[in-house]
């Protein structure tokens, strides 16, 4: 999915970049995390890329998010995330700029009997 964050429309993975509607270049998220993004963007925080993903293992599912941002935020910014979130620095290698930038994180391990849409729900309400 593609999130435009100046418009908020939302297409396809295969739609064109830039946003039809207004031009401006959308973010790659995922439709279980899009609220998340878009409050996040609505903060004022330039978010460039997000993804959500479950691995089933044997003894359960791990769920995974993860959010870049443009910039490279103060840690400070996000010292009230709930406490299976993480902040940490990353450097943009693939487009050889190598600029450094802010990231969220989150891992959250759950048995096969939780539901992750319950989980995902509740850490978007915490944001």
């Amino acid at each position: 999915m593609l999130i435009c964050p100046n418009c908020f429309e939302i297409f396809p993975e295969l739609w064109p970049i830039p946003c039809p509607k207004c031009k401006t270049k959308a973010v790659p998220t995922d439709l279980s995390i899009i609220g998340v993004v878009e409050r996040l963007i609505k903060l004022g925080f330039n978010v460039s890329y997000s993804c959500c993903y479950t691995d089933d293992e044997n003894v359960g599912k791990t769920t995974k998010i993860r959010i870049e941002f443009t910039k490279n935020y103060p840690p400070t910014l996000f010292q009230d995330l709930p406490y299976d979130w993480f902040v940490y620095e990353d450097v943009d290698i693939a487009s050889e700029t190598y600029k450094r930038f802010t990231a969220l994180g989150c891992a959250y391990w759950h048995p096969r009997k939780i539901a992750a849409m319950m989980w995902l729900t509740l850490t978007a309400e915490l944001l």
